[in-house]
Order: C-alpha cells, then sequence, then structure tokens
C-alpha cells in the first residue's frame, strides 16, 4: 500500500507499506509494516515526466517498458550512454528523456549531428576556439552543455581525429579549444547515437575501439517498430489523437481496411515514419473517419484500393534520428 506520512518536520513523504507475517509461539502471527521511504523515487518520476507530449518516449511493448524502467537507473549518473536503433526509433527522444530525468535537467541538453564538415570546422564546432589574437574564447558545443549533457547524433560519421578528443575528454574530464594553449575542464555527460552496429564500425574502422569501450558504459538499443508488438496500433492511436487536436479535427477512428494496410507495412522508417503518415492522413482527411484514400500513395495495399497514382506528400525515411 502507498500513502503518505507526516514527519516530525509537518512535512509530507511519501511511503510504501508492505505488512510482513511473523510466525509466533502464542499461535496468533505478528504483523510487521515495513515503511519503505518513497521520496527519491517520486522526484525521479517528477523529472521524468517533464518530458511530455511529441517529445515523449512512449511504448507498452515489453521490449520499450524494459528501456523505460531503466531510463530513472540511468539518468541518476553520469556514466556515458550509447543508444542503437534504425533510423527513426527514437534514440533522440530516448536521449533526452535521459537527460529530463537525471539531475542534470535544468542544464543545457545540447544536441550536435556528426555530420560531414571541414576538420577544422569540427574542432571549433565541437571544442571551441581562441579568437582576437588568442584573447577571447568562442566556445562550442562542450561549452554549451557545461554542467548539462551533450548529445552526439549519429557519431561513428565523426573523423577518427576528433574521436581522439573524445577520448581524452572521457579520459581526462578536460578538451582542448582550438588556439588553446593549456586544456579546459569541462563537467558535461556524453550520450551517442548510432543507428548502425558498432562491432561493424569497428571493423570498417569507422569507429575508434577505444571509443567505443569509453562511452558504451550505458548501451541502449530500441528495437524496430515491426519488433515492439502491440506498440504499433498504440503509438498509432497516440499520433491519431495528437494531430486531431493539432489540426482541430473530428476523427474519432481509422477503418479496418486502412488499418489492415497501415499493420502490413515494413516500417523501414519506423516511428518517425508511423507519424508522418499519421500526420498526413488527418490532414487530408474530411470526414469523421480515416480511411484508404487519406493513406500515402506509397503504402502497399493504398494505392490499388484508392486508385491514386501515389501522393506527392511522402513520408521521409531516411532523416537520422
Amino acid at each position: 500500500m502507498e500513502t503518505d506520512c507526516i514527519n516530525r518536520h509537518r512535512r509530507k513523504i511519501p511511503v510504501r507499506i508492505t505488512p510482513i507475517q511473523l510466525p509466533s509461539t502464542t499461535g496468533s502471527p505478528y504483523i510487521l509494516d515495513v515503511v519503505e521511504d518513497l521520496t527519491a523515487l517520486r522526484e525521479m518520476e517528477a523529472r521524468l515526466s517533464q518530458a511530455t507530449g511529441q517529445g515523449q518516449i512512449i511504448g507498452r511493448s515489453p521490449a520499450m517498458e524494459k528501456i523505460l524502467r531503466l531510463v530513472p537507473v540511468i539518468a541518476q549518473h553520469d556514466s556515458p550512454v550509447l543508444i542503437t536503433g534504425e533510423t527513426g526509433t527514437g534514440k533522440d527522444l530516448l536521449a533526452e528523456s535521459v537527460h529530463k530525468a537525471s539531475p542534470r535537467s535544468r542544464e543545457p541538453f545540447v544536441r550536435f549531428s556528426c555530420g560531414p564538415m571541414s576538420a577544422e570546422m569540427l574542432d571549433a564546432e565541437l571544442f571551441g576556439r581562441m579568437v582576437g589574437d588568442g584573447a577571447e574564447l568562442k566556445p562550442g558545443r562542450f561549452h554549451q552543455a557545461q554542467g548539462g549533457t551533450l548529445y552526439l547524433s549519429e557519431i561513428a560519421d565523426l573523423p577518427l581525429v576528433q574521436q581522439a578528443g573524445l577520448v581524452r575528454y572521457l579520459d581526462e574530464g578536460t578538451i582542448l579549444p582550438i588556439g588553446a594553449s593549456k586544456p579546459v575542464r569541462i563537467t558535461t555527460r556524453i550520450m551517442a547515437s548510432t543507428a548502425e552496429l558498432p562491432e561493424k564500425l569497428i571493423k570498417d574502422g569507422r569507429l575508434r575501439e577505444d571509443l567505443f569501450h569509453r562511452i558504451s558504459a550505458i548501451r541502449l538499443h530500441l528495437p524496430r517498430l515491426t519488433e515492439r508488438g502491440e506498440d504499433l496500433e498504440f503509438l498509432l492511436h497516440h499520433f491519431l489523437s495528437h494531430y486531431t487536436a493539432r489540426f482541430k479535427k473530428n476523427i474519432t477512428s481509422i477503418t479496418p481496411k486502412a488499418l489492415r494496410v497501415i499493420r502490413s507495412h515494413e516500417f523501414p522508417g519506423n516511428v518517425r515514419e508511423l507519424k508522418n503518415i499519421m500526420e498526413f492522413a488527418v490532414m487530408v482527411c474530411t470526414g469523421d473517419q480515416i480511411s484508404t484514400e487519406h493513406l500515402p500513395g506509397h503504402l502497399p495495399g493504398a494505392m490499388e484500393q484508392t486508385g491514386r497514382p501515389g501522393s506527392s506528400a511522402r513520408t521521409n525515411t531516411r532523416k537520422k534520428a
């Protein structure tokens, strides 16, 4: 049983009371009530609940419930986190959920996409540079995330030279801005993601093995949408409700035929693709029920059943998470 009690300072404390039956020589058993203070747990849940709406990673499948149960636990530590999973599975959302559930939640959460750019620009973007004859520091992403979390999306896209700079930070807690004469100490938690298997990236020479071992102190894997069982329909109705409210429509359901078309799709873009499909369907629907004629034309079955040659508004399934 969970309830509240009042301590001697007149403060309300959330507690869990668990009765335990103890043997007795008199015939009547003794009942021992074990009282557990839930204050720390409630504080973690409150921080986690800050990630609401479209910024929150959700799911009801056993695979996702296992991950979501780990979030408040992982959030209490500063160990690096590596998140793997195909594009569109929600790696960015998971990283932000961990940050928002952590004691660092009031500090910045800084995303950096490790896309192609020159080595000097990458160094400046990440580690900062000295300007004005070395008199002033132009801060990089590490400085911007000071005290908070720096999330590196698709870390294998980072050249090996810059990966070496990450190794140094994870070993020593310092970075070296361009033009600086001495290292700068930073207190930032590092989280990273990749859509490819790290072991393959190491084998292909795209990911330093020493960086992998340092950054994967905590490793989380997000499964494909088609591997998440009941989450497909759960997320479908979640996005339906969200976009119905956003577009101020009065859509109450989806036809069984349209549902079959969606269920039969392989979803190479995973959750992001489902989200885009529902956004499109709600946008073009003029009645109170989504049918096959409202689905994007690229879906197998939608084109034949609607007679359309395909929709010009297609879901984007290639953009990385």
